[in-house]
């Protein structure tokens, strides 16, 4: 029986053997990591998930911390084509989660994810488009009474 291997550093995928001798002397053919795992297309999310964030020291890539919920993240969403194998995963804070996936929550300084954040981002977003679009009227009208 054969079964797909992934290097958890490279994220290089081939076919091997299941056996235990072959897991405890494993190596990724392309970088000779000993970081490998097998049977990889066959671990449900859940667990794809938990051995990424062990893989990462159970810490948030982006702001380091490590007292709070972590995700899982891909890089390249699986809409675009991406993959959930480890080299395309990265583990955020849920603070960081939430700001890559709401750019403007950086902005304006929003970090705690929560249904009420999420309405508030959305009212905080709505109003600074008003303004800008308040703000481009003005100037608009202000170069117009100038070219007169």
């Amino acid at each position: 029986m054969s079964v797909k291997w992934e290097c958890l550093d490279c994220g290089y995928v081939w076919d091997g053997t299941p056996n235990e001798e072959r897991i405890r002397r494993a190596f990724c053919p392309r970088c000779k990591s000993h970081y490998v795992y097998p049977g990889w297309e066959t671990k449900k999310w859940t667990q794809v998930s938990a051995i990424v964030k062990n893989m990462r020291g159970n810490r948030c890539e982006q702001c380091g911390t490590t007292d709070t919920i972590l995700n899982t993240h891909h890089k390249i969403p699986v809409t675009e084509g991406g993959s959930s194998q480890a080299a395309n995963l990265v583990v955020l804070c849920h603070g960081c989660h939430y700001k890559q996936h709401n750019p403007l929550a950086w902005l304006i300084g929003i970090v705690v994810p929560s249904k009420h954040v999420y309405v508030a981002t959305q009212i905080v977003t709505a109003l600074l488009l008003a303004v800008a679009l308040g703000i481009c009227i003005l100037f608009t009208r202000i170069q117009a009474q100038l070219m007169r």
